[in-house]
């Protein structure tokens, strides 16, 4: 029987053992030993003997010529493993009820389809108002007009408006949609800048919504996590409010699907001046 001694520096063994992952995880190139210890702060010997092991096993590989080691084949096998047994929907319903707490208002995952051209609806969990906005499970919105919509488009190249355009996919649901390519264009700028979309009846007359993109462990968007309800539970004052609330379950949601770029949409603390100036002029909720 081991000794809790023995026990306590087995557990800080493999608790260092996973500090080194997770820091070859965040790089995009091999790193040495010596900046390996100084980036954990543990010594050199420590760092090479627990490489040692993680090598013997496959999880990380030495580059022969360099000596500087990556993440090896055996941790890319254990991260299919992980995406393959994923079900987005049920890792989101955690993350929706916790929205509904929050904001009183109803919540919604959307999934961007296969040829990128509109989101669809996959989960909801619904407030207890008696006045409530509802979308069925499968139903599917356009891009352009709404805040899922344009939260998956802040995290697409410029030029896939000229795609939905070409396509058609440029929708006119209300007189608020915005259809003009360049209006969108500058629409989804202030979305990257401001960390979450908006829409004001842009879908459903009477109804705002608040969105932010789901990303995935590759940066690539995969849908948008949002809540929408009535105009007048949703005035201009509370478009900050719920943007951060919102913004905070997509990053979330992103980070359980392994998202993790530093400099990527969910990068730390987008303006603050964004989340400030000119709450009345936004083109806010929709109905999802």
């Amino acid at each position: 029987m081991e000794t809790p001694f023995r026990s306590q520096g087995t557990v800080l063994a493999v608790e260092r053992a996973a500090v080194l992952l997770k820091r070859l995880a965040q790089r995009k190139r091999p790193i040495g030993v010596r900046e390996l210890a100084r980036q954990t702060g543990y010594s050199p010997a420590t760092v090479q003997k627990l490489l040692n092991a993680l090598a013997a096993q496959g999880l990380v590989h030495q580059d022969p010529k360099t000596k500087q080691y990556a993440l090896g084949l055996e941790a890319f096998r254990i991260g299919v493993a992980f995406l393959r047994g994923l079900d987005l929907p049920r890792v989101a319903y955690p993350v929706l009820e916790r929205l509904v707490a929050q904001t009183q208002e109803s919540a919604y995952l959307s999934l961007l389809t296969p040829d990128r051209r509109r989101c669809v609806f996959v989960a909801k969990v619904e407030c207890d108002h008696l006045l409530r906005w509802t979308a069925e499970l499968g139903a599917w919105r356009p891009l352009n007009c709404t805040a899922d919509g344009k939260a998956i488009l802040a995290c697409l190249p410029d030029d896939h408006l000229r795609y939905l355009q070409e396509h058609g996919e440029f929708h006119k649901v209300t007189s608020r949609s915005i259809t003009d390519p360049e209006r969108l264009k500058a629409e989804i700028e202030r979305v990257r800048r401001q960390g979450y979309a908006t829409s004001d009846e842009e879908f459903a007359e009477g109804v705002r919504s608040v969105a932010a993109p789901v990303l995935d462990y590759t940066g690539a968007v995969r849908g948008a996590v949002s809540v929408a309800g009535p105009k007048l539970r949703m005035p201009d004052a509370r478009w900050a409010e719920l943007g951060r609330t919102v913004r905070r379950a997509g990053e979330a949601l992103s980070r359980a699907l392994g998202y993790d770029d530093p400099e990527g949409f969910y990068a730390p603390s987008p303006s603050e001046a964004d989340d400030g100036e000119g709450e009345g002029e936004r083109e806010g909720g929709e109905g999802p």
